[in-house]
């Protein structure tokens, strides 16, 4: 398909949906960018939890296999990881917020070791707002999981 051009050389792209790359996945978008393609991992799909509990399955699978025992909601704890004597807490949000720094940072009272869950892909250059975030994490001394979700689930942790 060949996109008309609009204001100053920008591509316009007609309103109805089977135009639209967004809605047609089909369709190449002129405008679309490498990075999204390169964030793909393992064939899953860039796919939004409607609620945060789509993240504990994945999360508690990659816990298992790493020998952990995995109980969810435990004492405000959105997820509870032990494994000899080593606690870990996880906690579980759509998207990254102060919410979720704050209540990881609670955490901190219960265990040292406490990741922050989110859905990925996440834009993780060496540029631009995960790279502060970043080093909020590491200052903080929270972990960074982020769960890629779709036909097969994958589980990363960015930061420790």
């Amino acid at each position: 398909m060949i996109f008309k051009t609009g204001l100053a050389g920008m591509p316009y792209f007609p309103t109805y949906p089977e135009f639209c790359p967004s809605c047609n996945p089909g369709l190449e978008c002129p405008m679309a960018s490498a990075e999204r393609s390169k964030a793909k991992i393992q064939g899953s799909e860039d796919v939004q939890p409607a609620r945060e509990t789509e993240l504990y399955p994945p999360i508690k699978d990659f816990l298992i296999a790493g020998g952990y025992r995995v109980r969810a909601e435990v004492d405000d704890c959105d997820l509870v990881a032990t494994k000899g004597d080593e606690l870990i807490v996880v906690e579980m949000k759509r998207a990254f917020s102060m919410d979720l720094l704050l209540q990881g940072v609670d955490r901190q009272k219960v265990s040292p070791s406490v990741y922050l869950a989110v859905p990925g892909p996440l834009n993780l250059s060496r540029r631009g707002p995960w790279k502060a975030r970043r080093h909020l994490l590491r200052r903080l001394e929270l972990g960074l999981i982020q769960v890629l979700l779709g036909p097969k689930p994958f589980v990363e942790i960015i930061e420790h």
